[in-house]
C-alpha cells in the first residue's frame, strides 16, 4: 500500500469485496487507526476481526519482510493492488 491511511484502506475492502463477491470474508486487522476509522464503509460480505492490542506472536510473519525491507514487493499480488491504486501502469 502507497499509505497506511482510511482512504487505502477503504479501496482495499471495496475491491476485495468485488473480487469475491459470491463469498463472505472474516478479515483479520490489527489495531491500527485507519482500520477502526468511523468514516470507514464497511461492505456487508465482510466481517472485520480485530487482533488483541499486543498479539506479537500473530504477527511474526512480517518481521521478515521488514528485516529484508521488501514490505509488499514480495507478494506480486499485493504489487499489483498497489500499483493499481496509486495509477501506476503494470508493465
Amino acid at each position: 500500500m502507497p499509505r497506511s491511511d482510511m482512504d487505502c484502506f477503504q479501496i482495499f475492502l471495496d475491491i476485495l469485496a468485488k473480487r469475491v463477491s459470491r463469498q463472505h470474508i472474516l478479515l483479520f486487522a490489527d489495531g491500527a487507526p485507519n482500520h477502526h476509522c468511523d468514516d470507514l464503509e464497511i461492505p456487508a460480505s465482510i466481517t472485520p476481526h480485530f487482533l488483541p492490542p499486543y498479539a506479537p506472536e500473530l504477527l511474526c510473519g512480517l518481521d521478515i519482510y521488514v528485516a529484508l525491507g521488501l514490505g509488499s514487493r514480495m507478494n506480486p499480488a499485493l504489487l499489483r493492488f498497489e500499483r493499481h491504486i496509486t495509477g501506476q501502469s503494470i508493465g
